[in-house]
């Protein structure tokens, strides 16, 4: 399917896929698994092999030959009439068999490893585990009971603070806010279609506490960890109390407290904005975790933003990408939870979680 900025391919079980009327892709700065779902239809013979998208099926996703997704289908639903027979599918990327398997460990502990190297010992389901941060190994780590491979993984960053994002090739990247570089910017009048944005301050605090108290050590020293960090643009008297159940010392307890002030200041202020094509004005795709200028008169914005999720539709009247904007300070560094809901999650309908050509 294509339209005169954006054609996308699908390739399933090897095979090349382009006649589909609707497609659509999703990936986020904070989710560590990426999301697709496509409409086929066709009058053709219903028992065509061709049609056979089983559960399970490799599944590759391109845009104008750039790869945006690997993964697999999760969910095929066939369907028919007198004039059409038309096939429903949707998928997650490799990274969904991290959030799905229990992590499985000899000794389910370990000393001195960073969050990177706990990952990758676990990662029994090769879906990979890269990063481009420096981590500090955890003079002791432990496996909880019960726990899948991406709870273990993504409770050992939140101790580090960082991002877990999805990439294209299917593996998840430990890294910190606004590292996937920049887009052109997006600008009123030549690439808005349509927007809205936020200003909210109800989440905001004057200062945040960050209390906890070392696993080793009995001196007053460890057992009594405070960090503060203000926030000034907060006038009145606000504050916020948080308590680190686990290990923590200070210098990790005054990055908590940054954070947490980081996190707050950035979403003050979000947006979402829809533009036409996948692609910006100088020809890359959306990037999730990357940077944008918005300038845009009516909702008040002139200044740099970071593109939290990306949705991207495609269907007969075009191509959009649907973008939800935070201030860039939002992800410095702040842990992230898996966003494996979307497309293949297990919804009646593959398309729940995606935007329409003429939604926000």
């Amino acid at each position: 399917m294509s339209d005169e900025k954006t054609t996308v391919t699908l390739i399933a079980g090897g095979a090349r896929y382009s006649a589909f009327t609707r497609a659509a892709v999703s990936y986020s700065a904070n989710q560590a698994v990426r999301a697709f779902a496509f409409t086929v239809t066709d009058a053709t013979d219903a028992m065509d092999e061709q049609w056979n998208f089983m559960p399970g099926t490799p599944v590759t996703v391109l845009a104008n030959g750039q790869l945006l997704v690997t993964g697999y289908i999760n969910r095929m639903v066939p369907s028919f009439d007198a004039n059409n027979h038309t096939v429903e599918i949707s998928g997650t990327s490799k990274g969904r068999d991290s959030v799905k398997s229990a992590a499985e460990h000899d000794k389910g502990e370990w000393r001195n490893k960073t969050p990177l190297q706990i990952a990758q010992e676990l990662d029994k389901q090769g879906v990979g585990f890269t990063s481009d941060i420096q981590q500090k190994p955890f003079e002791y780590a432990r496996l909880h009971p019960n726990e899948t491979v991406f709870e273990a993984v993504e409770r050992m960053t939140r101790r580090q603070p960082m991002l877990l994002q999805g990439m294209p090739d299917g593996s998840i990247k430990m890294t910190k806010g606004g590292s996937a570089g920049s887009n052109s910017p997006l600008m009123e009048g030549i690439n808005i279609l349509a927007g809205s944005a936020a200003f909210d301050d109800g989440d905001q605090h004057s200062e945040y506490k960050v209390k906890g108290q070392r696993v080793y050590g009995t001196d007053k020293k460890s057992l009594q960890i405070v960090a503060t960090e203000k926030d000034p643009s907060v006038k009145r008297h606000l504050p916020k109390h948080i308590h680190q159940e686990s290990d923590i010392d200070e210098q990790t307890a005054k990055d908590r407290a940054r954070h947490h002030k980081n996190r707050q200041q950035g979403e003050s202020v979000t947006a979402q904005i829809k533009s036409q094509s996948w692609f910006d004005l100088g020809g890359q795709l959306w990037k999730a975790n990357g940077l944008v200028y918005v300038q845009s008169r009516v909702l008040k914005l002139s200044q740099q933003m970071l593109i939290k999720s990306v949705s991207l539709t495609q269907d007969e009247s075009g191509s959009f990408a649907t973008l939800s904007l935070v201030l860039p300070q939002a992800f410095d560094g702040e842990g992230t939870g898996m966003g494996g809901g979307g497309a293949g999650s297990g919804a009646q309908s593959p398309w729940k979680d995606f935007a329409q050509p003429t939604d926000l």
